[in-house]
């Protein structure tokens, strides 16, 4: 069973709020990806489901593939993902 690592979670969101612009395109995480695949998904996913990132357009997408995070996707910070990534 995966376990859930909250310092994963903020590298993550640190490539949103550290971005300067309003949309990131998800090629910024291939290197997270190109480490250990399986635990940046797991991750990945529990910030979809509880809305801290969402797609640009607003649509939901649960259990995002590779190839997904891979090629030219534009995702943004929610709100709730700016003060999750703020809690110390």
């Amino acid at each position: 069973m995966a376990t859930i690592k909250t310092d994963y979670l903020k590298e993550i969101l640190a490539k949103f709020v550290e971005d300067e612009t309003y949309f990131l395109n998800t090629q910024v995480f291939n290197p997270l990806i190109e480490k250990i695949f399986d635990e940046f998904l797991f991750h990945w996913n529990l910030l979809l489901e509880q809305n801290l990132i969402q797609r640009s357009d607003d649509s939901i997408h649960r259990n995002i593939r590779k190839d997904f995070v891979q090629h030219n996707n534009d995702l943004m910070l929610t709100n709730s993902g700016y003060n999750f990534y703020n809690i110390k």
